[in-house]
């Protein structure tokens, strides 16, 4: 909210600093950002790996697909009220991290020399662009530890097996999954600051894990539950549960993927030339 209703003050402030420039509106459509915009897009939505931890604290299950539903709807106009205020006011000036835009933001409250040099800022001023700027480090602080729990916790799971009761309670053990779950992105991050290169190749994992990964568990569960000879129709089944939605869901993400991994190197590789 504080971002959508200070972008046009703060776009303002960019035109100044850039020595008066022209403003230089973002096209609404452009063909060429799709292999940008996708991943980011599906990154965005990610919530599965943690949907059995975000599910069990609810008490009455049958509220969970409201819950997700609504989530994702929110997100979603969330996400796109931010884009489209953001990209009329910026234009061609945004940034990949659009919060990195409040860095010479003033609130109109500027006060300049006779050599355009700044004298002074309104406390507010300052106040806003110092949290816009470090919002987004202080959010990826305080989510990381749980997406780590997450991933540590599947990974656990997933080396143990059928094992996993012998296990869960030893904290030295779930303490060294968490980790090596952890370091990875700490180190790759420090090796790679930039952070549309990040999300574009990040983001790219989302077709697989948003569409792909969950089509296989579907198909698996089916397979094994017409094994059993147990009823293929649970509390759990939706339009999407058959067969044919669930291999065309599978396809799609694994092509997305393809296709997007082809021109970021395509890209990539043209960039280096």
């Amino acid at each position: 909210a504080l971002m959508v209703g200070t972008s046009k003050m703060c776009a303002e402030d960019v035109r100044r600093e850039g020595g008066g420039g022209l403003f230089v509106e973002a096209p609404m459509f452009e063909l060429e950002g799709i292999t940008s915009m996708a991943p980011i897009m599906v990154f965005a939505h990610i919530y599965h790996h943690s949907i059995p931890g975000l599910a069990n604290p609810v008490a009455d299950k049958k509220k969970l697909s409201g819950i997700f539903r609504s989530t994702a709807i929110f997100s979603t106009l969330a996400y796109t009220l931010i884009g489209l205020v953001l990209g009329s006011n910026f234009g061609k000036n945004i940034n990949q991290s659009s919060n990195l835009n409040w860095k010479d933001f003033t609130g109109g409250t500027a006060i300049y020399d006779i050599d355009n040099n700044l004298i002074s800022i309104a406390w507010w001023a300052k106040a806003i662009s110092l949290y816009v700027l470090c919002f987004p480090a202080l959010d990826v602080i305080s989510a990381f530890p749980l997406n780590a729990m997450t991933l540590g916790n599947n990974m656990m799971v997933s080396a143990y097996g059928k094992r996993i009761h012998e296990v869960d309670k030893n904290r030295c053990i779930r303490t060294q999954f968490r980790i090596l779950a952890s370091v990875p992105p700490i180190i790759f991050g420090i090796l790679q600051r930039q952070l549309g290169k990040i999300t574009d190749y990040a983001g790219t994992t989302g077709f697989v894990i948003g569409f792909s990964f969950p089509a296989l568990l579907y198909l698996r569960s089916r397979a094994m539950a017409e094994r059993k000879h147990f009823s293929t129709v649970t509390f759990y089944s939706g339009y999407a549960s058959y067969k044919f939605g669930a291999w065309c869901l599978f396809s799609f993400g694994v092509t997305m993927a393809l296709y997007v991994v082809f021109f970021l190197v395509r890209d990539g590789l043209s960039y280096e030339d």
